[in-house]
């Protein structure tokens, strides 16, 4: 997938910092998704006709052409989650939520005399 840098560093969660608009790079995953769909279907509908000639060959190129979807399937899980892992950095975080529990506190226990 090749999108090109659009140059805007936006503090708001709707961009990703120095990315293209995140909503650019989730619509290109959806694209690559519908990619990777086609490549199966042109293998399971050319399956039958190459297989007259050599079944090998055809169960061959069934098999590297799902391994493609495949492939293609984690890059696009990898960059939504990439885009989720920015947009949630974008947003503020609580103080209250990044301190630990009371109960489990790195101090260690004081004993009584």
């Amino acid at each position: 997938m090749t999108v090109p840098p659009t140059g805007r560093q936006c503090g708001s969660p709707t961009h990703c910092h120095g990315w293209p608009s995140c909503r650019c790079l989730l619509w290109g995953g959806l694209l690559e998704v519908i990619v990777a769909l086609a490549g199966i279907g042109t293998a399971a509908t050319l399956f039958p006709v190459v297989r007259r000639q050599n079944e090998g060959m055809a169960l061959g190129f069934v098999a590297i052409r799902t391994l493609e979807a495949g492939m293609i399937h984690t890059g696009v899980v990898t960059l939504h989650s990439l885009v989720t892992l920015r947009q949630t950095a974008a947003t503020e975080v609580d103080a209250a939520t990044l301190s630990p529990p009371a109960s489990h506190s790195s101090r260690p226990a004081t004993g009584g005399s």
